[in-house]
């Protein structure tokens, strides 16, 4: 039986990786800043701020686009 991991137990419509260390509602996404040094930063609904990976900002874009048409 293969091993699934947390991630992909969510619904992928609803949550998003961000991060390594980091699976979000993708509803909570508020804005995404571009930090001095290059790193982005992900400003959520409730006022959390999370540093998004490189490797995910494209999906975070993605998700935020998306959520502003709703």
């Amino acid at each position: 039986m293969p091993s699934v991991t947390t991630e992909e137990q969510l619904v992928p419509t609803i949550c998003t990786r961000v991060h390594r260390s980091a699976i979000v509602r993708a509803d909570q996404f508020m804005h995404l800043l571009v930090v001095g040094d290059g790193s982005y930063l992900l400003t959520l609904r409730c006022g959390d701020e999370l540093i998004v990976s490189v490797r995910y900002v494209a999906i975070v874009r993605e998700r935020l686009q998306l959520s502003s048409f709703s």
